[in-house]
């Protein structure tokens, strides 16, 4: 196995990471409101669990965007050792190279066929869509956090 194929192997393995500890985070935070709202509707007496619980969750996602942060982070580093590679090499493929200008919205030709990744798809990039995402579970536990004090 070359340099090349390495860092093709942990983009791919990056990208699986980020989207399993999306998965698990996201499914965790979604018990951890089901449980914040049977512990508000059916046990009113649990003052503890009722503002424990938000500040459980607020903890949560700060370490989910730790997480994040950080696997986006390496999922960057092994794209730009692709891109280096592609580069310094003669011979291979440029498929990193070519997918980061089909990202930014620039024509690419593969195989004599033009492209360009739509508008649409261009609006908001994946990473900043993950993060609205951990911020708008802040904001749920924020508002529970409230109701329960």
């Amino acid at each position: 196995m070359n340099g090349y194929d390495a860092a093709v192997q942990m983009i791919t393995y990056e990208g699986r990471v980020i989207w399993t500890s999306f998965r698990a985070l996201l499914e965790t935070h979604m018990f951890i409101i089901a449980i914040s709202g049977v512990v508000y509707n059916y046990f009113p007496d649990f003052n503890q669990l009722r503002w424990i619980l938000p500040v459980l969750g607020i903890i949560l996602c700060i370490m989910w965007l730790l997480i994040t942060l950080r696997q986006f982070d390496y999922y960057k580093y092994w794209h730009a050792w692709a891109r280096e590679i592609e580069t310094t090499t003669g011979g291979l493929p440029r498929m990193i190279s070519t997918g980061r200008s089909f990202s930014d919205g620039n024509d690419v030709t593969i195989g004599g066929d033009s492209m360009r990744l739509g508008w649409w798809s261009r609006l908001f990039r994946v990473r900043f869509l993950i993060y609205a995402i951990i911020m708008g579970f802040i904001v749920i536990y924020i508002f529970i956090l409230v109701r329960a004090i």
